[in-house]
């Protein structure tokens, strides 16, 4: 049977990388809904032959447009929704831009209830939860307090998906996910670091003080989970952190670049335990839930974080 798959966001870097692998399988045929703002630069070369043979659709829309929504999504068994504000920092001056995750979550939500598709797979995040000193697990959580307008939004979507689950009898799967990284990065601090080191060798900025410390899963685990652990969920609606055990700071991330590049680079730091507003110092999920079903990761953090500079080097060589 031909699985018809719709993906919004799909155009962007975790998008990109699940599609490598859907397109594997020659049951699975692609809808790409995506406004093309925070894309891979390079997707439509990469995925060229499978456009031109209809295996991959493209729909260049904002999924603000409901009436194109709603219309595109039609048909399909199961919808991915990727699409999200990737630069947390720009909310600082414009809320709104996060407050549009939600509505577009919404939109998503009541598209697929019209058009009576059942399976959803959500990327939540970390920012959920707030700044935290502590180990977090999922059924645990007493109080969430997000420090983001991104985590913020991204708990209200977690409402609106149990919701519909609860409501309309919705298969819904929330990833809360680590720091992804890997192949296709459009953002993040490895790209940041490895973009402003094409620009100046010598020296490197570091926002914050560097040793903010986080996990780091590699993309490829994140797409592991994406395809094996939906098959096992028992609930209807459940929710699930995904990430490595183990963390590394900032400061070691960049150390790391130089060990790869051979660099001789000057740190300089602008100072403070958070690189910018609603940034956090520490976050350490719990991947406990997932593993009693079958997950592990392939890369800790120290290897995703190697793997993830060797992949992207091209932003500091500029090829």
């Amino acid at each position: 049977m031909t699985k018809k798959i719709f993906i919004s966001g799909g155009a962007g870097f975790i998008g990109t990388n699940l599609i490598s692998k859907l397109i594997k399988s020659k049951e699975s045929i692609i809808t790409v809904f995506d406004d093309f703002s925070n894309s891979y630069p390079n997707f439509r070369k990469i995925f060229k032959n499978e456009i031109k043979g209809k295996r991959i659709k493209i729909i260049k829309s904002d999924l603000i447009n409901k009436q194109k929504l709603f219309k595109a999504i039609k048909n399909h068994h199961v919808v991915y929704h990727l699409a999200a504000n990737s630069d947390i920092s720009l909310a600082i001056n414009n809320p709104l831009i996060d407050f549009k995750g939600t509505q577009i979550t919404s939109n998503i939500l009541e598209a697929c209830r019209l058009n009576k598709i059942q399976h959803i797979i959500y990327t939540s995040g970390s920012g959920i939860y707030g700044d935290t000193k502590k180990t977090l697990y999922e059924n645990k959580i007493n109080n969430l307090e997000p420090v983001s307008f991104y985590g913020a939004s991204k708990l209200a979507c977690e409402g609106l998906m149990s919701a519909y689950s609860h409501m309309y009898n919705m298969k819904i799967t929330v990833f809360r996910m680590a720091n992804i990284i890997g192949k296709y990065s459009t953002h993040g601090v490895i790209y940041d670091f490895l973009k402003k080191l094409k620009k100046n060798k010598k020296k490197l900025l570091i926002l914050g003080n560097g040793t903010q410390n986080k996990s780091y899963l590699h993309v490829e685990d994140l797409i592991t989970a994406f395809l094996n652990v939906t098959k096992k969920q028992k609930k209807k609606y459940d929710i699930f952190n995904v990430s490595t055990d183990d963390l590394i700071t900032v400061n070691k991330i960049a150390n790391t670049i130089f060990k790869v590049t051979n660099l001789k680079t000057k740190k300089t730091y602008t100072g403070g335990n958070i690189g910018w507003k609603g940034d956090v110092s520490y976050i350490k999920l719990s991947n406990k839930k997932l593993k009693k079903i079958g997950w592990n990761y392939k890369y800790n953090t120290s290897l995703a974080v190697e793997k993830t500079i060797k992949e992207n080097i091209y932003l500091l060589n500029g090829k």
